[in-house]
C-alpha cells in the first residue's frame, strides 16, 4: 500500500541541475544587461528633455549604483546555487557506475557553457552593451571563464556525489 504522503524522489542527478545553473546564470547577466540598457536610456532621455525634476534626479541616482551592485551579486548568487547543488548531490543515491555518464554530462554542460560564454562575449563587445560591460568586470569575468567555473562546480559536486558511503 502506498500512501500519498510518501514523497516520491527525483533521482535523475545533477546534471539537470548544473544546466539550470548555466541557464540561470546566463539569464540572470542577460536580463540584469537589458534592464540597465533600458533604465540608463530611460533617465537619459528625460534629463534630456528638460522634464526632469528631483525626484526623476534623485531615482536616477539610485539607479546608477544598480551595475556596481549586481555586480557584485553575480558570485554571491553562483556560490549559494553551488552550496545548494553540493547538499542536493550528497542527498542523492549513486552508484559508481554511473560516473560514466556523469562524465559525459559533464562534456556536455562545459560546451553548453563554452556557447553561451561566446554569445555573451560577442554581446558584451557590441556597441550597445560595451557601456554596461566596462561597468560590471566582476560579470564579464565571471561569464568568460563560465565553463572553467562550470567544470569546477560539476567535479565538486561529482566528488560529493561518488565519495560518500553505499551503506544503507
Amino acid at each position: 500500500m502506498t500512501s500519498c504522503f510518501i514523497p516520491r524522489r527525483n533521482r535523475k542527478g545533477q546534471i539537470g541541475d548544473i544546466g539550470f545553473i548555466i541557464g540561470a546564470i546566463f539569464s540572470f547577466v542577460l536580463i540584469t544587461f537589458v534592464a540597465i540598457l533600458i533604465g540608463s536610456t530611460f533617465f537619459h532621455k528625460i534629463q534630456t528633455t528638460g522634464h526632469s525634476n528631483a525626484n526623476v534626479d534623485a531615482v536616477a541616482a539610485k539607479v546608477s549604483v544598480i551595475p556596481t551592485f549586481f555586480d557584485k551579486l553575480l558570485p554571491i548568487i553562483i556560490a549559494c546555487m553551488t552550496i545548494g547543488l553540493i547538499m542536493t548531490s550528497f542527498l542523492i543515491p549513486s552508484h559508481p557506475i554511473f560516473l560514466v555518464v556523469n562524465i559525459v554530462g559533464m562534456f556536455a554542460l562545459a560546451v553548453v557553457s563554452m556557447l553561451f560564454s561566446n554569445v555573451f562575449g560577442r554581446l558584451a563587445q557590441t556597441q550597445v552593451f560595451d557601456p554596461i560591460a566596462s561597468q560590471m568586470p566582476l560579470t564579464v569575468y565571471v561569464m568568460n571563464y563560465m565553463p572553467i567555473i562550470c567544470v569546477a562546480i560539476v567535479f565538486i559536486s561529482t566528488v560529493v556525489m561518488y565519495s560518500k558511503s553505499q551503506a544503507g
